[in-house]
């Protein structure tokens, strides 16, 4: 059995709106988005593993870019996907 509530008058009909906890469990679920990041320390290609492996005090900056032109226009260059760009500027020794 379906319940309604708050019928509304419409071109001499009667429209009751479904409150069923049913439509819950019909909507779709958002898709997740795999992160693919690309990395660059020194604005050079680096993988996740060697950034992870950089000691923390030759870090001078590190910027995370998400959603930006310089990301679509990677992404054009290389055909690729990446969904954020993790940029590592180490300091001058």
């Amino acid at each position: 059995m379906h319940a309604a509530s708050g019928g509304k008058f419409k071109n001499g009909l009667l429209f009751f709106k479904n409150i069923d906890s049913d439509d819950e469990e019909k909507k779709p679920e958002p898709k997740k988005v795999e992160s693919i990041i690309a990395y660059f320390v020194n604005d050079e290609p680096s993988t996740k593993e060697e950034v992870e492996a950089i000691d923390s005090a030759k870090i001078e900056s590190v910027n995370v870019i998400k959603n930006s032109i310089q990301l679509k226009e990677l992404n054009t260059q290389n055909n690729t996907f990446y969904t954020g760009i993790i940029e590592v500027k180490l300091k001058d020794e």
